[in-house]
């Protein structure tokens, strides 16, 4: 029995590393050595890790554990890997040691990442999903309320795009979503976020936007829909923009009262003639 377990800690599928005293090396499963390319580990240096991880790790060793620390470290054979360490405290014939337990969890961290992408962002047209832009919405609110930063939201809505469903059909009312999206997402400066609210209409917050210079902002959008329309049609349809803009106000009691203004705004737009802007008024 004595014999097996060491040959079977050899083999399980995870690497486990015995540190002794002052930073040397008693023991590494050929897991580990396998993982890391290295045949043999005189050293912590012998690890093949990268200066920072390496950095790392002797850090946490020295904390003496448990705990748990991740790293990442350079693959020649693909993109690198995430290695998430479990640290523990022993003691043996050979006096307090270490045992580190390496778990390359790179997978598990990819398929959070591809959830999160899910949960974040609308699959169609690549912006904010309706979930996050309200949720990023509600937080510059509290931004606004809390430190007094201005915040704008602008609704938009495609003219025609009715139409294009019943006449083009869905598949080529999809393109033209994924179009128009595209075309706003470029025209946004770097702290705003758009949003799909749903069917054809998108949500933008603006953060430290003042409403006139939101207004700017909606007014470029239209002006790039109208030229691209032009330029790079994405079907033969016949689209434009209206677009209804609205200031928050430190008493809104949630964002989807600033929201409820810019709607408002956006119907007016609409019943205007539509491919225009307006501005919701400000309540008394």
């Amino acid at each position: 029995m004595n014999e097996l377990v060491p040959r079977l800690i050899d083999i399980v599928d995870m690497g486990v590393l015995v540190v002794c005293a002052r930073g040397r090396v008693h023991f590494a499963n050929q897991t580990l050595r396998r993982a890391l390319g290295v045949d043999c580990v005189a050293g912590l240096e012998g690890l093949g890790l990268e200066p920072l991880s390496l950095a790392r790790l002797r850090a946490a060793l020295e904390e003496r554990g448990p705990f748990r620390v991740e790293l990442q470290q350079a693959r020649a054979d693909g993109p690198a890997a995430l290695l998430a360490l479990g640290i523990w405290t022993a003691a043996d014939t050979i006096g307090p040691c270490a045992v580190v337990q390496f778990v390359d969890i790179s997978f598990l961290r990819a398929r959070e990442d591809d959830l999160r992408s899910l949960v974040i962002t609308d699959q169609l047209t690549h912006v904010a999903s309706r979930r996050h832009l309200l949720e990023q919405g509600e937080r510059a609110l509290a931004d606004l309320q809390r430190h007094e930063r201005p915040l704008a939201v602008a609704l938009v809505d495609i003219d025609g795009f009715k139409r294009v469903n019943d006449v083009a059909g869905h598949a080529t009312g999809d393109i033209v979503l994924a179009f128009v999206a595209a075309c706003c997402a470029d025209g946004l400066r770097r702290n705003d976020l758009i949003g799909r609210l749903g069917g054809d209409e998108f949500c933008i917050v603006m953060p430290s936007t003042e409403l006139d210079a939101a207004v700017m902002v909606a007014e470029r959008l239209r002006t790039l829909l109208r030229r691209a329309m032009k330029e790079r049609p994405p079907a033969r349809v016949d689209i434009t923009l209206s677009i209804g803009v609205a200031a928050a106000r430190s008493d809104d009691p949630a964002f989807g009262a600033v929201v409820a203004r810019a709607d408002r705004a956006l119907l007016q737009a609409k019943s205007e003639g539509r491919d225009r802007v307006v501005v919701a008024d400000m309540p008394a």
